[in-house]
């Protein structure tokens, strides 16, 4: 089974204004070339299910799932439109259940003491995961989680901006990098409620986090060992970097699998080698490829 991870960017159909400040929507043109570009990579490697972020709407994988032969699905959007997708080849149909499922509110655990954070709100929830779940692969169920995490964008408050002063966007960074690992400890827990029911399961995804962070090890950890997961990407030959930022090299996209998923690990590979550094071009700026890498896993 091969299976890979690629986040599109920023991958809206036709008509669609990338966000608010945008002065036109994605052109026809544009559009018809990154579904060709995609197209041509997907059918270069011959990948069994490929989970997708940044999609922002829904023609775009389906003129490719056709073209492809496949079928897909698409998870709810948060409020830019902006979700996950999964296309996977129609020999699997039989055995693949697709689902958009919610974290729900995410809570602050106890720092110091039990009820020290129990007056504080909830984080909602921005974009829901997307599962895969395949009812049999050697001889266990095993579950797919591909999703989005929160960006190193600073999360302002209402009325808050960038001028609103120092400590504001200094409480703002913490804000996103805090939310993040709580969508990380979301994760884990759903790793474990995946793990008590029996089935395997691999997450993958762009984690907006670099893969050897303390931040990662929130999912990755257990206090049991069977329960550990592990990332694929950690002592891989090639280049690692999925993501270039600033003209640094980072690895924000990769594959964390349980114990027994790990031990079937044949063959990886990361598509980096056309990866450009896109900092400071603009949402909307018409860019036919990613500023991500795809990462390529098969498993026996």
């Amino acid at each position: 089974m091969k299976i890979a991870t690629w986040n599109l960017r920023n991958f809206y159909d036709a008509g669609t204004f990338v966000d608010k400040e945008a002065e036109e929507a994605i052109s026809e043109e544009i559009f018809d070339k990154r579904v060709a570009y995609f197209t041509k990579v997907f059918k270069e490697q011959d990948i069994d299910i490929i989970c997708l972020q940044e999609v922002g709407g829904e023609v775009g994988i389906r003129k490719i799932s056709e073209d492809l032969g496949y079928n897909s699905f698409i998870a709810k959007p948060d409020k830019r439109g902006i979700r996950m997708a999964v296309m996977y080849k129609k020999s699997l149909s039989q055995k693949v259940i697709c689902e958009s499922v919610s974290l729900g509110d995410l809570y602050m655990p106890s720092i110091h003491e039990k009820g020290d954070s129990s007056s504080l709100a909830p984080i909602k929830q921005r974009r829901e995961i997307l599962v895969v779940n395949i009812d049999s692969y050697h001889g266990k169920k095993l579950r797919l989680v591909t999703f989005h995490l929160k960006s190193f964008l600073p999360l302002f408050l209402e009325g808050e901006s960038y001028e609103s002063g120092r400590e504001i966007y200094v409480d703002a960074k913490f804000r996103c990098i805090f939310y993040k690992l709580m969508e990380m400890r979301a994760l884990r827990g759903y790793a474990d409620k995946t793990l008590d029911e029996q089935s395997e399961v691999i997450f993958l995804g762009d984690f907006n986090e670099h893969y050897m962070s303390s931040g990662f090890d929130i999912l990755k950890t257990s206090n049991y060992e069977k329960r550990v997961l592990h990332d694929v990407l950690i002592g891989y030959k090639g280049n690692p970097a999925t993501h270039i930022h600033d003209n640094v090299p980072l690895t924000f996209d990769t594959v964390v699998v349980s114990e027994e998923m790990s031990n079937l690990v044949e063959n990886i590979e990361v598509l980096n080698q056309d990866l450009k550094c896109y900092s400071n071009v603009p949402l909307d700026e018409a860019i036919v490829e990613s500023d991500h890498a795809m990462v390529v896993v098969e498993f026996k």
